[in-house]
């Protein structure tokens, strides 16, 4: 009996003795938003992604405008004098400045500047100037450069539509992880001040066995209660500081020893902030008009027509205007030397193999494919708007439940107190009414959260804000 005992206190002490990681810092819903828009891994991909495509875009872009360059090719040979007929060794090169200019619209132009020199002869410096301009409406509008261009132009769209989309699915996220972590902190309480309860309760049950008035039996079962809570404080805590470790690595914050924050509280959102109806038809429309998917699709679609507007432009006959101006001398200007040339190129293909008719029917596919693919993410947007809103609908649901939990736990407490009043209850049974009034008040809290989130994701589908009461949560 005296072995057991003993063994049971040992295990007593160890149990109730548990390690609090330290958290020092002091850390506001408002700087939780902040630094996870600054900091969180899913945003800086985000912001690297469109930054690339940006600089893909600016890369094309480059392409066009004002060119100059300079380039030089001197040349040391053997060469004949005619008049002589004997070798000479001699130097000659040039130095030549060039300029171009071109647009999206295929026009372009360029003008050479050549120095040229000899050591045994005068140096001699021409011009060239020569245009390009396209006549007909496919190398105008769709020739390869300009689609290029409206490619690029697209894939940063593309970019910028990602890096929003994540931004506000973040700080939905960032808001869902914090109210968890809030609730998770008040139940660490609650639990930590149950296993005092069980402690207190054992101890009780021991001073009554060392007097005779409880067996090893009755000591067995109440360390087995305590284990129980201790067991499922110790789950709480691993739990809650794996999580909030976690939430500071993502906000950039430390989670080195002593520097784990500590969440101040939010205020919560209340029963009252919850939307009670939505408009289905409305948002579903919505949804399939500005769900990030469909508004891709649209842009692909765009491209499926351009291509297909470029293919059918592409069975006409093409036309080329070339223009030339040389002046041979510029130091000896004699305008009589000048050269200058006009000339129309005009092309059509006569037999080809099938390769247009081939081109065309596989454009047709492609714009095919593509109005498919748009019509489908529609329908998928709509689908998907219809299972967040019974998303949405069971977590009403839940909140109603508990909200009827909590009125059962305080009622149930009223009886209690009544009973402890006539010397049938202890004060420990009180105490456990209490914190089932707790657990009920964080439950209904965690039900009304749920719901308020699921109103953000819905939110979130349709593009419109994401509030918290007054408060943008995106700007």
């Amino acid at each position: 009996m005296i072995k057991t005992r003993a063994l049971l206190v040992a295990s007593l002490v160890a149990l109730t003795s548990f390690p609090v990681i330290a958290a020092s810092q002091e850390l506001t819903l408002s700087e939780a938003l902040q630094a996870a828009q600054e900091h969180h891994p899913t945003i800086v991909a985000s912001r690297l992604a469109q930054e690339n495509a940006q600089r893909n875009l600016s890369m094309t872009a480059s392409a066009y405008g004002l060119h100059v360059n300079i380039d030089g090719r001197p040349l040391l040979g053997t060469g004949v004098q005619m008049e002589k007929s004997v070798p000479t060794n001699y130097t000659k090169g040039d130095l030549r400045l060039n300029a171009s200019l071109s647009t999206p619209w295929g026009l372009s132009s360029t003008a050479v500047l050549t120095h040229s020199y000899k050591l045994d002869n005068a140096a001699n410096t021409s011009l060239s100037i020569s245009a390009n301009a396209p006549l007909d409406a496919a190398s105008v509008m769709y020739n390869s450069a300009r689609l290029a261009m409206g490619g690029q132009t697209q894939a940063y769209a593309k970019a910028v539509w990602d890096c929003q989309q994540q931004e506000r699915q973040v700080v939905i996220n960032t808001l869902r992880t914090y109210w968890q972590l809030e609730l998770d902190a008040a139940r660490l309480q609650l639990s930590r001040a149950e296993l005092a309860a069980k402690a207190e309760a054992y101890q009780q049950v021991f001073n009554k066995a060392a007097n005779g008035g409880a067996t090893d039996a009755d000591l067995l079962s109440a360390l087995i209660e305590l284990r129980q809570v201790e067991a499922s404080l110790h789950k709480l805590e691993v739990s809650y500081y794996t999580q909030l470790e976690q939430f500071a690595l993502d906000l950039g914050l430390s989670t080195a020893p002593g520097q784990l924050p500590v969440l101040a509280s939010s205020g919560f959102v209340t029963k009252e902030q919850l939307t009670s109806f939505f408009d289905q038809v409305a948002l579903e429309e919505a949804a399939a008009t500005t769900s990030l998917t469909v508004m891709k699709k649209q842009l692909d679609l765009y491209t499926a027509e351009e291509k297909m507007n470029a293919t059918r432009l592409g069975l006409l006959p093409t036309a080329t205007l070339s223009t030339n101006y040389t002046i041979p001398s510029l130091g000896r200007l004699n305008w009589a030397n000048s050269t200058w040339n006009v000339n129309i190129n005009v092309s059509l293909p006569v037999i080809d193999g099938g390769e247009r008719k081939l081109t065309v029917q596989s454009q047709q596919v492609a714009l095919q494919a593509a109005q498919t693919a748009l019509e489908q993410a529609r329908n998928d947007a709509r689908r998907y708007l219809q299972r967040k809103l019974v998303e949405w609908q069971l977590a009403q649901a839940d909140t109603e439940i508990a909200l009827l939990k909590l009125e059962q736990a305080h009622l149930q407490k009223a009886v209690k107190a009544e009973h402890f009043k006539l010397g049938a209850l202890t004060a420990a049974d009180m105490e456990a009414a209490a914190r089932a009034c707790q657990h009920a008040a964080l439950n209904l809290q965690a039900a009304v959260n749920t719901q308020y989130l699921a109103e953000l994701e819905i939110a979130l589908i349709v593009g419109a804000p994401l509030m918290l009461g007054e408060h943008n949560l995106h700007q």
